[in-house]
């Protein structure tokens, strides 16, 4: 769209009239500079006088133009980057080739790469281990040494009680006995390190080694405290199956 904008104003109309510059007036050099998402040049850092534009249609690279005129007009419509993706070469004419860059798109796009920086950097620190509330006692002490071993390893756990396919919902207060066991059982190396997340029929207990600092937000509900105040938010999740 932005090509299209462009390519239909006065700017590429100049590209009509032939340019009287040649390949080596535009092998300025590369700017230091470097968007962090692509590691590429961008706009005012690109510093190069002349440069030829890569149509998203064709893939090819338009006639040489004067780079101020270029980014002024993209800066004009507020809705662009340009950006440098080949510096000059002979395969491009002696001259650099940039783009042009959706500013939205790029914008949702490091959105997704932070939620998955932050998702690879959960999973690398956090391990989880589920259990269902009608859990035997041979896995119930399987899943608790697996609880204990991840912690000691420095990872922090989630203890996750959930129903299993088939199974009858347990009553409040039976599951109210079987995340305290499981507390019990891990009280001598673990801790809560944020409040429990509870839904209809699951418990996320979510435990960290005793001796680790909390978090400085951290808003923790222990059992000495009373604390009653807050019911749990309740929605429906899928089954356990096993």
């Amino acid at each position: 769209m932005a090509f299209q904008l462009l390519r239909a104003s006065s700017l590429f109309r100049l590209q009509a009239v032939p340019l009287l510059i040649t390949p080596t007036c535009a092998s300025i050099p590369q700017p230091t500079r470097r968007h962090a998402s692509t590691g590429r040049p961008r706009n005012q850092n690109i510093k190069y006088e002349t440069v030829r534009v890569v149509d998203p249609e064709t893939r090819k690279p338009t006639d040489p133009q004067p780079y101020k005129d270029l980014l002024k007009a993209v800066k004009a419509e507020h809705k662009y980057f340009i950006e440098l993706v080949a510096a000059p070469s002979d395969a491009t004419g002696g001259y650099p080739l940039v783009k042009l860059i959706s500013q939205r798109e790029d914008a949702q796009r490091a959105k997704e790469m932070r939620q998955k920086q932050r998702l690879g950097r959960k999973h690398a620190a956090q391990k989880e281990v589920q259990l269902t509330w009608s859990v035997e006692q041979a896995d119930w002490d399987h899943k608790l040494r697996k609880v204990r071993e991840e912690i000691g390893k420095g990872y922090r756990a989630d203890l996750v009680f959930a129903l299993k396919s088939g199974q009858q919902p347990p009553k409040p207060r039976e599951m109210e006995d079987k995340v305290s066991q499981a507390l019990e059982a891990l009280q001598d190396v673990a801790i809560e390190w944020q409040p429990q997340e509870k839904g209809k029929n699951t418990v996320v207990v979510h435990l960290q080694d005793k001796g680790r600092p909390l978090p400085p937000k951290s808003v923790m509900r222990r059992a000495s405290s009373g604390d009653t105040s807050s019911s749990p938010t309740y929605t429906s999740e899928p089954p356990l199956s096993e």
